[in-house]
């Protein structure tokens, strides 16, 4: 038996050492006052015991208080409300808190007060523990926000005690009068001069807090945190900590830095008493974990074990880190690490879950500790259990934007989105198109079986939209059998595709509680910004035309007239001229020269189409050759230009010593159709009597798009009959080098992109020098398109380009006048 009482009196000391040792820590930085009372057993209640921050705070001695009745200290218009709340402390067992205003010697105080009542092992309470946090201070600050100009509000918003306002490039500064008092001195006692401030500094302090200040400004941060030592009037050192706000100017230059200025000599050097301390750690509300600078768990309180379904002996000893493993938060772990770093606070919401899986939502707050040298010496982590507050906001925030029937986003979530997508669309410059959907014969099902069974239509269809659309998209219930949706970045046929799909799920049949239901859609598409650019008017549009198909008899989809109806009318028409063009010799083939730059003569020609329709007038090819190869006639017109061109210029391909060339532009459809076009190629060539090396095919980026075995096989029967290669448009498209050494082009032609520039931007020169040096090293001549002046000629001949076409030597014309033009011409050299 001794032995074991030995053993559990070692036990006892040791645990009441390290408690001591831990609350002691708690106890040091606690800036609040903090008082006991007694329960005495007349029901009255007696201060046994206050902090050093009561008597700064009230300007009554320890005598004053200690062994009083509250009666005798507090001031009399406060008694009946202090009464009330201690009482309520007692009877509930529970934390109380108010605001208190009281007038003591240091003047009126308003003061957040928290007691605790203290129960001993007879389940009485015969102790109360409080708090007081002092926010007199604050509320002047608030009210001087309110009167004084922005600088004071940026730098109270910094909050403490002192401000400061620095102007960086003059180095004037100025100080309130708090600041000055917190040195001792009058307001003019101090002038306008930071030095007043730099001259105050403890010489061990001002190497570190200038580093500091210097990385904060050259690094562009908004904010610097500092704490050190300032020289009081009579001639002690203040410990002090400093916050401050930077502003800078347009061109990044550091403006002013507005802060403030705290006393923290009392949380650094004060000797407070452990006993005490120990009481308001252990029976305060709040959960609380105290961790070294390292990071290791070293206290914990009852209110965070209880919380957390954990207990001390789990978490003492461990890494913060593996318990923060098991809880989410707006900012991990390593990012709170470095806000703890650079400002020594943090302040975050965090999530759990209990054992039994309910979600908790808390708010954490971190503070650092400091030692006297500046160092990290503790982190004290604050839990507020906010849960019920969260789910209360997610409530009222669904409510307010979600269906309560379907779940899907009402009118005010559904115009929210279509706003963003439609702001998203102007900064990418994309489209957006507005579904508007009503349901045909919905009202006969929901009167003729009932509201619930209408009721569940609605849901049904909700989830048919849901899984014909899919969640990347928005859909929305705008209320009674309306439907929206919200197509982003689609084009016509996707939009097409999935309105057709949309009425297509809703026109099969509905099980309803037994009852089989028929109904159908009809659907207005508007877009953005081809119908509307404003919000208002497109969901018009698309309502206009959802009503116009319902008109019509439903259960399909429409487009808003004035803008699809008409472009579809406009195409049709467009195909059926296109379909004559050729037939009714509409079309015909314009040449442009190309010119070797280095002699200046004409050394090749491009083929150019050309459409002149007798009523429409001339149609850009642009526009028309898309269109041909989307209806599959891109192979009968690609040949009659090869034929048109051949025919053209056989006799100077034919000429002795000839080193014309035509370039021939092959459509990316034609090169992916099979070998036909290729087949009619070469019997043109061999009909006419036209050498291979006469003849350039003339490629664009987007033929290299998906390229597969069977496309290199036809470049290597291109290259095995001695037709030449040029990719045209470089650097426009999606071009992969290994792609071009691959396929061995022997010309790459500069998009007139790049030329155009030339003159007014280095970076347009420096592209075209590059590609240049990469065409050569390649073993590729280059040719640049869209030379429109002698600047551009002179720049690109000393780059050591090629060939040259543009403006600046001829337009595209006709063979009749392209031969005049090559007879008569000019050198270009100069």
């Amino acid at each position: 038996m001794p032995k074991r009482d030995d053993r559990a009196n070692r036990t006892a000391k040791d645990l009441i050492r390290i408690g001591q040792e831990q609350l002691s820590l708690i106890y040091d930085n606690v800036s609040d006052v903090l008082f006991a009372l007694d329960v005495t057993d007349d029901g009255r209640f007696k201060f046994s015991s206050i902090n050093k921050k009561f008597t700064e705070a009230t300007g009554l001695s320890k005598s004053d208080v200690v062994g009083k009745y509250i009666e005798e200290v507090i001031p009399p218009p406060a008694h009946a409300l202090v009464l009330r709340k201690y009482r309520e402390a007692i009877s509930t067992r529970k934390a109380v808190s108010w605001e208190e205003i009281s007038v003591y010697p240091t003047g009126e105080k308003v003061g957040q007060v928290t007691v605790a009542p203290v129960i001993d092992v007879d389940n009485e309470c015969r102790q109360l523990i409080g708090t007081v946090h002092d926010v007199t201070e604050y509320r002047h600050m608030n009210e001087l926000l309110e009167r004084t100009e922005e600088r004071w509000r940026l730098a109270l918003e910094g909050s403490g005690a002192g401000v400061w306002d620095w102007k960086v490039g003059t180095n004037e500064a100025n100080y309130s009068a708090h600041w000055k008092r917190l040195l001792g001195y009058r307001d003019e006692e101090i002038s306008n001069d930071v030095a007043e401030w730099e001259s105050r500094l403890h010489p061990e302090d001002k190497s570190t807090v200038m580093a500091v200040i210097q990385g904060a400004l050259e690094n562009h941060r908004p904010s610097v945190l500092t704490e050190h030592r300032l020289r009081h009037k009579n001639g002690n050192w203040l410990w002090c900590q400093s916050h401050g706000m930077i502003s800078y100017d347009g061109a990044g230059k550091p403006e002013r830095m507005i802060g403030t200025v705290v006393d923290i000599t009392a949380r650094i050097e004060a000797d407070a008493t452990t006993q005490l301390a120990a009481l308001v750690y252990k029976n305060t509300s709040e959960a609380i974990i105290v961790t070294d600078a390292a990071g290791m768990i070293v206290a914990t309180n009852q209110a965070f074990a209880k919380q957390h379904e954990v207990t001390e002996d789990q978490l003492v000893g461990m890494p913060l880190l593996s318990f923060f493993k098991n809880i989410e938060g707006s900012e991990s772990y390593a990012k709170m690490q470095r806000h703890l770093l650079e400002t020594g606070h943090w302040k975050g919401e965090v999530w759990r879950r209990k054992k039994d899986g309910t979600k908790v939502t808390e708010l954490c707050t971190v503070d650092t500790v400091y030692a006297a040298d500046g160092s990290v010496s503790k982190h004290i982590l604050l839990f507020l259990d906010i849960s019920d507050r969260k789910l209360a906001e997610e409530v009222i925030w669904r409510q307010a934007n979600y269906d309560s029937l379907t779940s899907l986003p009402n009118r005010f979530m559904f115009a929210d989105r279509l706003r963003h997508a439609l702001d998203l669309a102007r900064r990418n410059k994309t489209s957006v198109a507005l579904l508007f959907i009503d349901l045909d014969r919905f009202k006969e099902v929901n009167d003729g079986l009932g509201h619930s069974v209408g009721d569940n239509l609605l849901i049904q269809v909700a989830k048919r939209l849901e899984h014909a659309v899919g969640k990347a998209d928005t859909i929305a219930r705008l209320g009674g059998d309306e439907f929206a949706i919200v197509l982003i970045d689609l084009d016509d046929k996707e939009v097409e595709r999935t309105a057709e799909l949309v009425t297509t799920v809703l026109a099969l049949p509905f099980d309803l509680d037994g009852h089989v239901a028929y109904v159908s859609a009809s659907i207005g598409i508007a877009y953005y910004p081809r119908d509307a650019t404003h919000i208002e008017n497109l969901i018009k549009h698309a309502d206009q035309a959802m009503y116009t198909v319902k008109r019509e008899g439903g259960n399909r989809h429409g487009y808003f007239l004035a803008s699809m109806q008409e472009k579809a009318l406009a195409r049709r028409r467009l195909v059926n001229n296109l379909h004559r063009a050729i037939s009714e010799q509409q079309m015909e083939v314009h040449y442009q020269p190309i010119v070797d730059l280095k002699d200046g003569s004409v050394a090749k020609a491009e083929a150019l189409l050309r459409w002149a329709h007798p009523d429409e007038g001339n149609i850009r090819p642009d526009i028309f050759i898309p269109i041909a190869e989307e209806i599959g006639i891109i192979d009968q017109i690609g040949e009659w230009v090869c034929s048109e061109t051949l025919k053209a210029f056989a006799h100077r391909c034919r000429a002795i010593n000839s080193s014309f060339q035509v370039s021939i532009n092959f459509s990316p459809i034609q090169f992916r159709g099979g070998k036909d076009a290729f087949y009619a190629l070469f019997e043109l060539m061999d009909k006419i009597d036209v050498s291979s090396t006469c003849i350039v095919l003339e490629l664009t980026e987007g033929t290299l798009l998906n390229l597969d075995e069977r496309m290199v096989q036809k470049f290597a029967m291109l290259k095995h009959r001695g037709v030449q290669l040029a990719l045209d448009d470089f650097g426009t498209g999606y071009s992969s080098l290994s792609y071009i050494t691959k396929l061995k082009f022997d010309f790459l032609k500069i998009d007139q992109v790049f030329v155009r520039n030339l003159e007014s931007s280095q970076t347009s020169l420096a592209l075209c020098e590059t590609m240049i040096v990469m065409a050569h090293k390649l073993g590729m001549k280059v040719i640049a398109e869209g030379i429109e002046t002698k600047e551009q000629q002179r720049m690109l001949t000393e780059a050591g380009c090629d060939y040259g076409q543009g403006y600046l030597f001829a337009k595209p014309m006709a063979f009749v006048e392209f031969e005049d033009f090559i007879s008569g011409s000019l050198n270009f050299s100069h």
